[in-house]
């Protein structure tokens, strides 16, 4: 109900500033452009009225008082509408709104030319308001690339959205998908996108509910992890715990000689749990190999690669009493 309301409440801002603003600024530049063509005390008398009727100067000021608050920011609502935060959106009204201003401010410069009356008085104070606006643009763009407003229920449309999607029928499709909605998202916070047969032996562990999605449906699971804003764990320190695992990891049951029973009793243990709150992360396991694992992760610097680190290369030893076997596992650890 409430993204409805969002929606609705996005399209009537950003009309009413259309109707009343770029439609009144591009009227005024339409009666300039007269003049241009025929420098005429017509021409010229019908722009001064509606220089009058829409002066610049007012119209800014105008602008700069809805952008103030929140209730009437077309930017901010149409963000609000966006359940990714895309950054198209607000590049989209950023450019609204460098367009709006600018062109008051020229208005303004060739009114200030034309017309003996008209100083440069509006045309300073013009000046100060795209400046003002600036400062708020900059505050609005770290807002954005700082805070998650996109998590986790944007996240969780655009992952219901592929799940739902009939014509994504494999993990790589289904993946593409996905990422193709994070990468549009305006944001700073890194990610890692996992997809994959839900058939598989699979174990995941969330401190606390939004710390990842993790989504099955319809045969296939999807995990999103997005990085977290305080992290708990640097990358060497997660690549030891894997390698000690590998080490470490065995599992004996007697008589069992379906192994991948071995592996799925291995999955129940407890330890998983503590293992996660002892690193403070997102823990997530599947004991299948890079085949059967679709991954996408952010660019990060250095050899880091997402919010964390994953490996295809675990291993756990299976024994029977009779026989051993060596079963891969994918680790997934948030930072």
């Amino acid at each position: 109900m409430t993204a409805h309301f969002d929606d609705l409440k996005s399209f009537v801002v950003e009309q009413n500033f259309y109707d009343k603003y770029t439609v009144a600024i591009s009227t005024l530049y339409k009666f300039m452009v007269d003049t241009l063509n025929d420098l005429s005390k017509e021409s010229v008398k019908k722009f001064e009225a509606n220089y009058k009727k829409s002066d610049p100067q007012t119209l800014v000021y105008e602008i700069l008082t809805k952008l103030e608050q929140e209730s009437t920011n077309p930017l901010k609502w149409a963000m609000k509408g966006d359940h990714l935060k895309s950054r198209t959106t607000f590049n989209k009204w950023k450019d609204i709104l460098d367009s709006v201003l600018t062109e008051a401010l020229f208005l303004e410069i060739y009114a200030s030319a034309l017309l003996p009356e008209v100083g440069n008085y509006g045309v300073q104070k013009i000046l100060e308001k795209i400046a003002a606006y600036n400062e708020m643009h900059k505050k609005w763009n770290e807002e954005y690339l700082t805070k998650p407003y996109f998590w986790p229920a944007g996240v969780e449309k655009l992952v219901n959205d592929v799940h739902d999607n009939k014509s994504l029928t494999t993990k790589e499709q289904k993946i593409d998908k996905v990422w193709e909605g994070i990468e549009k998202i305006h944001t700073n916070f890194k990610f890692y996108v996992v997809v994959f047969e839900s058939r598989h032996i699979w174990k995941y562990v969330k401190l606390w509910e939004s710390q990842a999605i993790v989504s099955d449906r319809n045969g296939y699971a999807i995990v999103v992890y997005r990085s977290a804003e305080k992290p708990k764990r640097q990358l060497w320190q997660l690549k030891q715990y894997v390698e000690r695992q590998n080490k470490t990891a065995n599992m004996i049951s007697g008589f069992q000689f379906d192994h991948w029973k071995i592996v799925r009793n291995y999955f129940e243990l407890d330890f998983f749990k503590n293992h996660a709150r002892r690193l403070e992360t997102f823990y997530l396991i599947i004991a299948q190999d890079k085949g059967n694992i679709a991954v996408k992760a952010s660019k990060m610097d250095g050899e880091k690669v997402g919010p964390g680190f994953f490996s295809y290369d675990g291993k756990l030893k299976c024994e029977d009493g009779f026989t051993t076997s060596t079963a891969t596992l994918f680790y997934l650890l948030g930072d």
